[in-house]
């Protein structure tokens, strides 16, 4: 309710102590964000006990305008703890840049390994390369809510843009396991399609329907986001179904009347 929001803002911060200074700046946060709905429900309060009492009802008004004193000392107090918290937070403004210089080199390291993670490489295999992406999910949960809690200490301090390269780079990481993903679905499709072609009866083979559906797969790779054909996974699946089209032709061929 209002008097702890009010005895929140009255409580003093202890220098050095960013966690007192987090809480005290999320409340201003806070009551700046609900300031017009806060004064909408004392207005609101207000006309209700009114139309009631004035309808035969007999409300004590009392608890309203301790509501009403206490929205009105919010008020008046938020400009005074934003003053009072100005030394504390410049101290720990200057830590807390310093602070996301380090994330943002953490965020770096953690895309450098995750690039070198088994399901970025062919040989890996369907089922590794998914296993793998199941894995690297739970880890990225992890990062997001680590980029969450950044994020908002960032908002508190006011300097959103010291952590953009860290929020770029979570994003792609994101948006690599959804890449990822259907290069392997593709994969899978792509190496049951080889596999069964190759155990066609040779009777059963039609060439160009072989070839066709090859180069539909081709296509298909092709159309892959441009952020994972730097991957040995892309490579290796472009490899293979190009080597298996440069087959198709000589298929037809030995289909000829003539052979």
């Amino acid at each position: 309710g209002f008097s702890a929001v009010l005895k929140a803002l009255r409580k003093p911060v202890p220098e050095g102590d960013l966690d007192a200074l987090i809480k005290v700046k999320q409340t201003l946060h806070d009551c700046a964000d609900a300031m017009d709905d806060n004064q909408a429900l004392v207005e609101y309060s207000n006309a209700c006990v009114e139309y009631l009492n004035a309808n035969g009802s007999n409300i004590n008004p009392r608890n309203l305008k301790e509501m009403k004193d206490s929205h009105s000392q919010i008020i008046e107090q938020c400009p005074i703890t934003v003053r009072e918290i100005i030394p504390e937070t410049k101290s720990q403004s200057v830590n807390n840049r310093e602070a996301m210089k380090g994330y943002n080199e953490e965020t770096t390291r953690v895309e450098r390994e995750w690039r070198k993670k088994a399901f970025w490489d062919y040989e890996t295999g369907v089922a590794g390369a998914r296993k793998g992406l199941e894995e690297a999910k739970v880890e990225l949960k992890e990062l997001a809510k680590e980029l969450k809690e950044k994020q908002r200490l960032c908002m508190l301090f006011e300097f959103p843009e010291a952590i953009a390269d860290s929020e770029a780079r979570v994003e792609w990481l994101t948006n690599s396991i959804d890449n990822a993903t259907v290069l392997w679905d593709i994969a899978e499709e792509a190496q049951e399609f080889i596999t069964d072609a190759k155990q066609l009866l040779w009777s059963e083979v039609h060439a160009e329907g072989l070839e066709d559906d090859t180069k539909a797969f081709i296509k298909r790779v092709k159309a892959l986001d441009k952020e994972v054909r730097w991957s040995r996974a892309f490579v290796g699946l472009d490899g293979e179904i190009k080597a298996f089209l440069i087959t198709c032709p000589l298929i037809q061929a030995l289909h000829h009347d003539s052979m």
